[in-house]
């Protein structure tokens, strides 16, 4: 039982997570795939407008209905979960920063509980604090990408399978947890040998694992049934299978082939870089403890931690290193953490302990520090994978450039068609083609998608203008524009694809006594210079 003493901790443990992710001094841009996601999420759609990575709604003149099972580059969980919290809360990008901080704080409170479970409520708590403070925890709980979902449901998984040891009926609930993680993202098969390590001691319960069984293949039956009809259809199955395999196909021309593999230390080089380099040596000596004890003892719940964290470090090595991959990691490994620092404290006697306890103290203030060091502050101090981590949110005036146009969509009506006659006077929004495609995704793509805003590219305005003449969008009822320039201090799509028709766009305005206002980065770099006229 847990006292109301310990039931305080864990609760200021939780806050602190919670208030060290929720408070951002730097707007965080969405400037990767965290842009698509939150896009496709607003109204469940599967577009991605591009003609490079197409999805069943640019081959099908009617989408079949199999198609909105999943989605052709990830399976569906969170886009459905995310689509969810859209509906109820609205389209804004406050949702999009909030929702992954919701998670992230929840994945904490789990680590606790499935640390009390394990060891004890030192343990718990021990674990709790290691995950809370964690920068790479912190990054993921402030970006929209899927393991913001897919480590919560991890943590559920383990969860019941361990309350399933002592009672058996909540391997039903451990298999649909474990469905929905995989129905959010094929990386969680990490998870798999470690499961059946513990169901290997729980075969008089055969009844129940069955079950169990039953419900996972429920929670991904949407995504069987998709991939089944889309081999059918089209040749091949999803993104992400297809990649995997190695198969090309005309509907994805510029596949890459699943070849990330990468060494063990170069894993250890990017979590040092992603944690610190105290917190990686208290991970590394944990791991090594752990598996010591499982080899010497057969320590069932040893070996369970252990081989989540060897089969996570197989799947690394397999699929790559990338910044977002190692965060499904983080609470395990503060798991072994807090089962190593807990069984030692208990080893140790006087003097030791208190030395021990005070080295334990100094890592968690220097991984405190980190993180700090990391995320709130726009240019942190010292070097990166030392003082401070690469990975970070990044702002390069997205954020700023949403918030003023907020303002003027307030004051204009201007959900009319770009392409069809407007009766009224309208205003025609004019989006710089250099912008990313990323940010261009969530900060301009969806205003069109699901607003109706009229924006068109500096590109195309010119191209329509060559062809049609000068009067072509006064006479489609246009008689105001918003052009939106981006500058060299934002993200912009790489040099050798940039063109300069934004740029004579401004000069040609400027000549005109035109005066654009402009739009800062939190360093108070000019970011881009939006012009009415």
């Amino acid at each position: 039982m847990i006292d109301k003493k310990q039931l305080l901790i864990y609760g200021c443990i939780v806050l602190l997570a919670f208030a060290l992710r929720a408070y951002s001094p730097i707007p965080i841009d969405l400037i990767g795939d965290d842009a698509t996601y939150a896009f496709r999420s607003v109204g469940y759609f599967d577009h991605m407008a591009s003609q490079l990575q197409t999805t069943p709604y640019q081959w099908f003149e009617s989408v079949p209905w199999w198609a909105k099972l999943s989605f052709h580059d990830h399976p569906p969980a969170a886009f459905l979960l995310f689509h969810l919290f859209f509906s109820v809360f609205g389209m804004t990008t406050t949702l999009v920063h909030t929702m992954p901080v919701l998670l992230g704080t929840l994945s904490v409170a789990l680590c606790i509980a499935i640390g009390n479970r394990l060891g004890s409520p030192r343990m718990g708590m021990i674990a709790g604090i290691l995950l809370a403070v964690n920068s790479l925890s912190m990054w993921i709980s402030r970006v929209m990408y899927l393991e913001a979902l897919l480590i919560p449901l991890l943590l559920i998984t383990v969860y019941s399978a361990l309350r399933a040891r002592v009672s058996p009926s909540w391997w039903v609930i451990t298999g649909f947890a474990f469905g929905a993680s995989f129905a959010t993202k094929y990386t969680a098969l990490f998870l798999l040998p470690a499961l059946c390590y513990l169901a290997l001691y729980s075969m008089n319960k055969k009844k129940w694992i069955s079950l169990g069984m039953l419900a996972f293949i429920t929670a991904i039956s949407p995504i069987i049934i998709y991939n089944i009809a889309l081999y059918y259809t089209r040749g091949h199955f999803d993104y992400q299978i297809t990649r995997l395999l190695h198969i090309t196909t005309a509907d994805w021309p510029r596949l890459a082939a699943s070849t990330g593999a990468v060494s063990f230390m170069t894993i250890l080089d990017s979590l040092q870089n992603a944690i610190s380099l105290p917190a990686l040596l208290l991970f590394l000596a944990s791991v090594g403890w752990t598996l010591l004890q499982w080899i010497r003892k057969k320590n069932q719940i040893q070996g369970f931690l252990a081989l989540i964290v060897l089969f996570f470090t197989i799947e690394l090595i397999f699929l790559g290193n990338a910044d977002r991959f190692l965060s499904p990691i983080m609470p395990f490994l503060c798991l072994s953490a807090g089962l190593f620092i807990h069984e030692v404290w208990n080893l140790a006697l006087g003097k030791m302990r208190i030395a021990f306890i005070s080295g334990f103290s100094l890592v968690v203030i220097a991984m405190f520090l980190f993180t700090i060091n990391t995320h709130y502050f726009t240019r942190p101090w010292g070097y990166a994978g030392i003082t401070y981590s690469s990975i970070k949110g990044e702002n390069y005036g997205y954020e700023q450039l949403d918030q003023y146009l907020l303002s003027v969509y307030q004051e204009r009506n201007s959900r009319d068609d770009l392409w069809e006659t407007a009766t009224e006077d309208k205003t025609l929004y004019i989006f710089d083609s250099n912008i990313n495609y990323f940010p261009k995704m969530w900060y301009i793509q969806r205003r069109v998608t699901y607003q109706g805003i009229p924006f068109t590219s500096s590109l195309e305005f010119r191209r329509l203008i060559q062809e049609n003449g000068e009067a072509y969008f006064f006479q489609q009822g246009y008689a105001h524009y918003v052009f939106i320039h981006a500058l060299p201090g934002t993200l912009r799509v790489p040099d050798d694809i940039q063109n300069d028709i934004a740029d004579k766009i401004a000069q040609t305005l400027g000549q005109q006594g035109i005066v654009g206002t402009e739009i800062l980065r939190s360093d108070n770099t000019p970011a881009f210079r939006v012009y009415f006229f």
